[in-house]
């Protein structure tokens, strides 16, 4: 992450998701949350996968923000959210917590993405109020992981 998103507290996003209309609706709900900031956007799985294999690399102009946090959608084109998840376990990416958005509440969706390694994971929400509380929520848990990261190198 960068210096300047440090020194503000701020936490890097990747929002992964294959609807233009879920991704307006996340990106309506960070704005009320300035802490959080869309550093990249990916349509699919391929894209979430390059996109971190960039960040990751070496130093240049074009490298892109690695994220505090991966918002992942599940169902999504060409690799879905659980090939994602399945690819980072497999790497190594300090502090970045995974938080699912998903349109299902099935229990077994829940369990396999936790199994995976998913930090947490949530219903979507079309109502307004409902998903500015859910942002409220995973601001929390990354300032809860974040300190917890600070503590564990003390």
């Amino acid at each position: 992450m960068s210096k300047a998103f440090k020194e503000l507290g701020s936490y890097a996003v990747l929002l992964a998701d294959d609807s233009e209309a879920d991704r307006a609706l996340i990106r309506d709900a960070m704005r009320n949350n300035p802490r959080m900031m869309v550093v990249g956007e990916a349509r699919d799985g391929e894209e979430v996968i390059s996109y971190l294999t960039r960040s990751k690399g070496f130093s240049s102009p074009t490298k892109p923000t690695q994220p505090d946090l991966l918002l992942l959608d599940l169902r999504m084109p060409r690799k879905s959210g659980y090939d994602v998840l399945g690819w980072l376990q497999t790497q190594s990416f300090k502090n970045m917590l995974v938080v699912v958005l998903a349109g299902s509440s099935l229990p077994e969706d829940y369990e396999r993405c936790m199994a995976l390694g998913a930090h947490a994971y949530y219903v979507k929400i079309p109502q307004r109020e409902p998903r500015l509380e859910m942002v409220r929520s995973i601001e929390t848990l990354l300032d809860l992981a974040h300190e917890g990261a600070r503590c564990a190198v003390k």
